[in-house]
C-alpha cells in the first residue's frame, strides 16, 4: 500500500495539481492549455490532458455512475 500512496498518480506532485484543478474548478481547456505549455513540469506526470485527468479522477470515485 504505501508503494502507491499517490495512485493512480505517480506523484505527490501530480496528485496536489490535480486536487487543485478539481477543487478550484478549472476549465478543461484551461487544463489542456496549461499541460499544453509545459507548465505541469519536465517530466511525464500522470496525465497530459483534461481527459487523462477525468479518467485517473474516475479511478478514485467507484460509486460515481450510480451517484450521478
Amino acid at each position: 500500500m504505501l508503494d502507491e500512496l499517490w495512485s493512480p498518480f505517480s506523484s505527490e506532485y501530480d496528485f496536489n495539481l490535480a486536487s487543485w484543478f478539481v477543487q478550484s474548478n478549472v476549465a478543461k481547456m484551461q487544463i489542456d492549455n496549461y499541460l499544453g505549455k509545459g507548465l505541469g513540469g519536465m517530466e511525464r506526470g500522470s496525465f497530459r490532458s483534461a481527459y487523462t485527468l477525468e479518467t485517473q479522477l474516475e479511478t478514485l470515485d467507484l460509486f460515481r455512475e450510480y451517484l450521478s
